[in-house]
């Protein structure tokens, strides 16, 4: 038996729905009018894929995460359109709402779902810009940029990326 949403599940919804619309919005204004950084070596050399995970404190239920993976120019880079970028986050959580982002020598990731999303890692391929697999690092630097409830923002969330 089908019953409506509680009023807090529809605030909550509405509150994740209006923060992953600002961000794309947000993404896609600074998109248009940002040097991403990344043009100015194409690197060729394959892809490298880093298994992307996250984790948050026990309490209520996280439902949008926004992660920024840093690299190193000249190592690792992505393509120059914030939608070629997106293609490279793969295994997302089924129905997640996902919104890539380039900066200069970062990539940011939002990932949310109403309700609950569940901390399950997913993986980003960059481009390789050198053969030498030593060029390549293992581990890329994680920051978690936001992470929040549909109760608001939770603390204490952390990220890693690494080679699998």
């Amino acid at each position: 038996m089908y019953s409506s949403p509680s009023i807090v599940q529809r605030f909550a919804l509405a509150a994740v729905l209006a923060l992953a619309g600002a961000v794309l919005s947000l993404s896609l204004q600074s998109s248009a009018t940002s040097d991403t950084g990344n043009a100015a070596k194409k690197c060729s050399a394959g892809t490298a894929t880093y298994r992307v995970a996250w984790t948050a404190p026990a309490g209520p239920p996280v439902s949008v995460v926004k992660l920024r993976l840093s690299y190193e120019a000249g190592a690792l880079g992505m393509p120059d359109a914030d939608a070629d970028a997106r293609k490279r986050v793969k295994k997302t959580p089924k129905d997640a709402l996902v919104v890539a982002h380039l900066t200069p020598n970062a990539f940011d990731v939002l990932v949310s779902k109403s309700g609950s999303l569940p901390a399950q890692p997913f993986t980003v391929d960059f481009d390789r810009c050198s053969k030498d697999a030593k060029s390549v690092p293992a581990k890329l630097s994680c920051t978690v940029l936001d992470c929040a409830s549909s109760y608001g923002p939770v603390s204490d969330c952390k990220c890693e990326a690494e080679r699998p």
